[in-house]
């Protein structure tokens, strides 16, 4: 097993400051005259220098032709020198550094298992520059610093029923699932002697090696735990055609066209935030598209074609443990057509209820609903196209006494008129002819008018705008 190809990679950057002579250098007789350019430049009469280093590889392997392994890796060290904090004192000391290990591991086991694992974990420490001259309390930059790790690892997989099933009622359905960890940690006040990078596995992989619990080892002072997050995160998509095997025509043929896609999201996450625990659960299903195409056929008329209709569904909940639970349910669709195959239409429409409980206390604190409607129509003339937009929504909030703590009626009207003009064989003007200029304009413009109405918060809420844009 050797490598496909290796990549190495080493940059060196130094920025410095420094105050020129008081008298200009005298010239050289040197070839572009370099010899007065390196005394202006003379890197070791400067009051600050920094270093920055990055070394980084990259070496893919393959396996067998069965599995491709790229990992990777990147370092970056910035250094400062410093001759302007301290009288006739030269300071050394780290500014920060970064560093990020990677790979990625990708399986043809078979057409039908082919998964891939992509793996990261970045490592950032930046160091405090405060500094005290004091002869009676001196404080060197660089004597402590802050560290913050993530780390991601995300394993997906491709599923064609196809590859498994030869059955041409199945040919369509497929699936794209994930599983995604994502872990985090973060410290203040950490001692510059600890090293977090390298490649051990404490340093490597953070769920289960938590800094914290190494730091005691190596650190003297106190340090300060800013934050700790663990996230696990599962996702399962699928789309499919039940009907498009079957052979329907005339009125039934909208079935025909019946598209089905659906998606499970589901998250959980344990954190500590400067102090805070939290405990938390989120959950998406159902969340489905069911769409239907060629629906002027049930009619069969020719006034109208091109439709499109979608119809849609989600809930989402969210937990918080002893805390909170919210629910969202969401329905919708849209529906979209031309008229006499010129005009585009489009009516769309969404109802969304929330509801919150307090789970310390089991009671309701808040619910809410949401209805919006819009409709739109567009049409071409040469190379010109003019839309008409109209939206309106009605949302209401209650509290935990069921008191209306929100409701808000908005009506929004824009109209937009866009062309891209090609001029090759130049441009007429009145009054001028034609001038021969081979331009290309883009126009856009639009007009809109908002009114949203109160009763419930009428200093904030009612309002009444306008303008044109062109």
């Amino acid at each position: 097993i050797l490598p496909t190809s290796i990549t190495w990679d080493y940059k060196v950057k130094n920025s410095f400051y420094k105050v020129y002579p008081d008298e200009p250098i005298q010239d050289s007789n040197t070839f572009l005259d370099l010899d007065t350019f390196r005394k202006y430049m003379d890197v070791d009469d400067f009051l600050t220098l920094e270093k920055t280093e990055t070394w980084g590889f990259k070496t893919p392997f393959k396996i067998f032709d069965k599995v491709i392994f790229s990992p990777g890796y990147v370092l970056t060290k910035v250094n400062e020198k410093n001759k302007e904090y301290f009288e006739k004192q030269e300071v050394d000391y780290d500014k920060s550094l970064n560093q990020d290990i990677g790979a990625s591991l990708n399986f043809q086991v078979a057409k039908w298992f082919q998964p891939s694992v992509i793996y990261s974990v970045n490592t950032k420490e930046t160091y405090d520059l405060n500094y005290s001259s004091d002869t009676a309390n001196i404080i060197y930059p660089g004597q402590k610093k802050y560290i913050e790790r993530t780390g991601t690892t995300e394993f997906t997989w491709n599923l064609q029923a196809r590859d498994i099933v030869n059955s041409p009622y199945l040919k369509s359905l497929n699936f794209t699932t994930s599983y995604r960890m994502q872990d985090s940690d973060a410290y203040s006040n950490v001692e510059k002697d600890f090293s977090s990078i390298g490649f051990a596995v404490d340093k490597l992989w953070i769920r289960g090696n938590l800094m914290k619990d190494i730091l005691p080892t190596y650190s003297t002072s106190t340090y300060t735990v800013k934050s700790v997050v663990q996230r696990d995160d599962r996702r399962i998509i699928g789309r499919y055609n039940p009907f498009e095997t079957f052979d329907l025509q005339g009125a039934l043929l909208p079935i025909k066209t019946m598209t089905l896609s659906f998606t499970f999201t589901e998250g959980e996450e344990e954190s500590y935030i400067t102090g805070t625990y939290k405990d938390a659960y989120t959950k998406t299903w159902p969340d489905i598209l069911i769409g239907f195409s060629r629906l002027e056929k049930i009619f069969d008329t020719q006034l109208i074609s091109d439709t499109q209709l979608n119809l849609k569904h989600n809930k989402k909940t969210s937990t918080v443990a002893n805390a909170s639970y919210e629910d969202s349910i969401m329905y919708g669709g849209d529906y979209k057509f031309k008229i006499l195959k010129k005009v585009d239409t489009l009516f769309e429409t969404a109802i969304t209820t929330t509801q919150e409980t307090d789970l310390s206390k089991r009671i309701l604190i808040g619910e809410g609903e949401t209805f919006e409607w819009a409709v739109q129509g567009a049409l071409d003339i040469k190379q010109w196209r003019m839309s008409l937009r109209y939206e309106n929504s009605q949302q209401w909030e209650k509290n935990s006494t069921g008191n209306l703590s929100s409701q808000i009626f908005a009506n929004n009207v824009t109209g937009q008129i866009t062309s891209d003009l090609l001029f090759p064989s130049g441009m007429k003007v009145p009054f001028f002819g034609v001038i021969p200029l081979k331009n290309r304009i883009i126009f856009d413009s639009s007009i809109f008018y908002k009114t949203q109405s109160s009763a419930v918060n009428v200093e904030d809420n009612n309002l009444q705008n306008y303008g044109l844009k062109i």
